[in-house]
């Protein structure tokens, strides 16, 4: 029997997977990303309105100090329409000189767009009710208080998130959830002097 081969032993065997192997392992592995592909979706689009929330708080300290350091009015506009919002020097109270300066005088920063997917549902302030088209202004004096705003935000979800620009100091207050806040139709004072 100079021809024949010998027989194989368990050491010569060819290693891999079976077919019944690998088809296990693939379908634990379709389970586990099937299982995390709704919170991938969640941190990435929840993501997106906090970049929003945080570029427009990078916003209202730009406004809010340009009011401080120049001793003019200075508005947070709100664009509802265009998902757009920017910073600009109000037009002079009465009681002040007049407005020289030309309209480019006016233009504290060219206007921002809210990421894609994202829009603003409504926004409020302490002296104009709430407004879901259109611009709504929030005015900084010349010592930079604000009137209080409540801007709502949402993705293509439709998660909401509201951010509270907080009266006087500018600072923010952000919630992962519609909150509604209503203002009394009283008359501010909100003079410069």
């Amino acid at each position: 029997m100079a021809g024949a081969t010998p027989p194989r032993s368990r050491k010569n065997r060819a290693r891999g997977f079976t077919l019944i192997e690998l088809t296990v392992v693939l379908f634990l592995m379709g389970i586990f990303v099937f299982a995390a592909v709704p919170n991938i979706q969640n941190f990435l689009f929840s993501s997106d309105l906090e970049s929003a929330a945080r570029s427009m708080k990078a916003v209202v300290r730009l406004v809010r100090s340009k009011s401080i350091l120049t001793g003019r009015y200075t508005a947070l506009c709100i664009d509802l329409d265009r998902n757009a919002y920017w910073g600009e020097f109000d037009e002079p109270d009465a009681r002040e000189k007049p407005f020289t300066g030309s309209g480019a005088d006016k233009k504290l920063m060219n206007p921002r767009q809210l990421p894609k997917g994202l829009r603003f549902v409504d926004a409020a302030s302490i002296t104009l009710p709430k407004a879901t088209s259109g611009q709504v202004r929030s005015i900084f004096n010349p010592k930079g208080v604000v009137e209080e705003t409540v801007v709502h935000l949402a993705d293509k979800r439709n998660r909401i998130m509201t951010i509270v620009i907080n009266a006087f100091t500018g600072r923010f207050s952000i919630y992962n959830e519609y909150v509604d806040v209503e203002y009394e139709n009283t008359p501010l004072f909100f003079g410069g002097d």
